[in-house]
């Protein structure tokens, strides 16, 4: 009788089996005669992710089958879950923080050498250098200030003319002329670059030049001081110093020495055509031409009226082969005016007529002669 009561009970069990899974496990702890639907589950650690970055820190983490709240995930490994810009998936920058928690700072990351600037004129010299990833303000990668303690001394500074000083730091302290106080490589490249009423200065020392001014421009050729020996244009015996053309020149504290023209006039200055010439505290030695050993100033254009003016100048040992040993002035053809004062012409010579000056003029042509003296012409 008792056998067929624990049959029956087997089948009552299997009979509730068919309408769901019993689960029968760690996870079943209920006390009641339903049956357990639940599928069974795996419980894993979650680590807090303060920062919203998808990593966790190591340091805070539970182990259950769901995460606790919002904020938890289960990649471990966030080196600082302060910022979201730091996690091990991260890329590497430069600003002293291990930013993808491998353990090393700004790894993989270039340094470089960084140079201060000391003079706070947006170049650095090289007195101090430092290595990193990145330059603080004030350092730079270049260090190109030739003078790291002089603000007003870097690359492409303005460069004062005929003072000695390196301004621009272009490894050279000046070029031989300036056009309005900035230096110039050459004197035909300042006069390339004038305008009107322009002043080109001329650093003191010997320059051999073959200048050509054909600009119609009213500008100044002036040495450094006035003291015309202690800047000197030559022609170094072998070509003419000078050409004008159209201009209206005047020239001062200049010395024009060894100019040739060969078989042209003009052994310094041949100007022709020009506007005027204006020669003031000026001297002219050793120059030599067919017309007009240091001067040849010659007219060719009706529509206006040129003058030349000779003052406080000195002219020695120049010579031609033709006509005008010192200065030949050929205005025949057009009006003219010309005036020299206060000068000295010294030993100037020539094979035909004109020992100190030359003139082929007409009765248009003025020229006045005042408070100047004539030696040793031949």
């Amino acid at each position: 009788m008792s056998h067929r009561c624990s049959i029956a009970l087997i089948a009552l069990v299997l009979a509730g089996c068919e309408s769901g899974t019993l689960y029968i496990g760690p996870a079943d702890t209920d006390t009641d005669t339903d049956t357990d639907t639940d599928e069974p589950c795996e419980e894993v650690p979650w680590y807090l992710d303060s920062d919203g970055d998808g990593w966790g820190r190591d340091t805070t983490s539970v182990v259950s089958c769901e995460p606790p709240e919002a904020g938890w995930v289960q990649q471990p490994g966030d080196c600082d879950d302060r910022l979201a810009s730091i996690h091990p998936n991260a890329p590497e920058q430069c600003n002293s923080a291990d930013d993808d928690c491998n353990g090393v700072i700004d790894d993989g990351v270039e340094y470089r050498t960084w140079y201060r600037d000391a003079d706070h004129d947006g170049h650095a010299g090289t007195t101090e250098s430092f290595e990193d990833c990145q330059a603080p303000e004030g350092w730079f990668a270049e260090a190109d200030d030739c003078n790291d303690s002089d603000a007003s001394m870097h690359p492409g500074a303005f460069e004062h003319a005929c003072d000695g000083i390196d301004s621009n730091c272009d490894g050279a302290a000046d070029g031989p002329a300036g056009l309005n106080d900035e230096s110039y490589p050459s004197i035909q490249e300042a006069i390339r670059n004038v305008s009107n009423g322009d002043t080109i200065t001329v650093c003191p020392g010997e320059h051999q030049v073959n200048l050509n001014f054909e600009r119609n421009r009213q500008v100044t050729i002036a040495g450094y001081n006035a003291d015309p020996t202690t800047t000197v244009l030559t022609g170094g015996g072998t070509g003419r110093i000078l050409y004008l053309e159209y201009g209206n020149l005047t020239i001062t504290n200049l010395t024009f020495k060894d100019g040739n023209g060969q078989s042209a006039s003009g052994g310094a200055i041949s100007a022709y055509q020009p506007r005027g010439l204006h020669l003031d505290n000026v001297i002219f030695e050793g120059n030599q031409a067919t017309n007009g050993g240091a001067i040849s100033f010659k007219t060719g254009n009706p529509s206006y009226t040129p003058q030349m003016t000779v003052l406080n100048s000195t002219f020695s040992d120049n010579g031609s082969t033709d006509v005008g040993g010192a200065i030949y002035l050929d205005i025949d053809k057009y009006k003219a005016s010309a005036a020299i004062a206060g000068s000295s012409f010294s030993s100037n010579e020539t094979l035909n007529y004109g020992g100190a000056v030359g003139l082929v003029g007409d009765t248009e042509t003025t020229l006045v002669i005042s408070g100047t003296t004539f030696s040793a012409w031949r």
